[in-house]
């Protein structure tokens, strides 16, 4: 579905042309996608970036757009070493002083900006993170865009979008629980798809069996 599609669908929905209306039709979709990324972890919204620690500092900038992490891992030499992921307390708790240094072994988002690392990096350590963030929107592109979302949860796309669309309108109570059941399910879809189906293959696993 492209975005000259869903804006069009949008408008046939409300059977509304408005102005201020049809200015809105992009805040919808914007947070129809957000809500999709929040509940799946749709593959365009997965990706790695490198920054570098600083020696002697605990603390590491979280990526500009970042939602949740995969991984991290620190170049040492010609090793990888793989961060668990832990509590901030944890980290408090388990190495309570920042002066004591070496390559760090865990890691934790500390607040909105920035994780903790521990033990402190005793060098500029190069520094891999796998992470999930909001991707591009659709409204971003051309009107014959497409994205990850518009191509392969496409249900949860309109839905989400006409969700949002309709409590601008103020629709009653009934189509709204509609709109909204259509949705979850779509994400029930979408869930299979990115965490099931695209993570097996029959080889491995055998044919799917209902």
């Amino acid at each position: 579905m492209t975005y000259a599609e869903l804006t069009q669908i949008l408008q046939d929905y409300a059977e509304n042309a408005e102005t201020t209306y049809v200015a809105n039709i992009d805040n919808f979709i914007q947070s129809a996608e957000e809500a999709i990324v929040r509940k799946v972890k749709v593959p365009s919204s997965r990706v790695e970036d490198y920054t570098t620690m600083t020696a002697s500092s605990q603390f590491l900038d979280t990526p500009s757009g970042f939602l949740s992490p995969y991984y991290m891992y620190v170049v040492n030499g010609t090793d990888s070493v793989f961060l668990l992921n832990r509590d901030a307390d944890f980290i408090r708790s388990a190495y309570p002083d920042p002066a004591s240094e070496g390559v760090p072994k865990v890691y934790a988002l500390y607040d909105e900006d920035s994780f903790i690392v521990a033990p402190t990096p005793d060098d500029n350590y190069t520094v891999r993170m796998g992470y999930y963030k909001i991707p591009t929107s659709l409204t971003a592109g051309a009107s014959s865009g497409t994205t990850w979302i518009s191509n392969n949860a496409e249900n949860a796309l309109l839905y989400g979008s006409l969700m949002f669309a309709s409590s601008y309108l103020k629709e009653d109570a009934d189509t709204m629980a509609d709109i909204e059941k259509k949705f979850a399910d779509s994400i029930q879809d979408a869930v299979k798809l990115v965490q099931g189906d695209q993570k097996r293959d029959s080889y491995l696993y055998g044919e799917e069996r209902i």
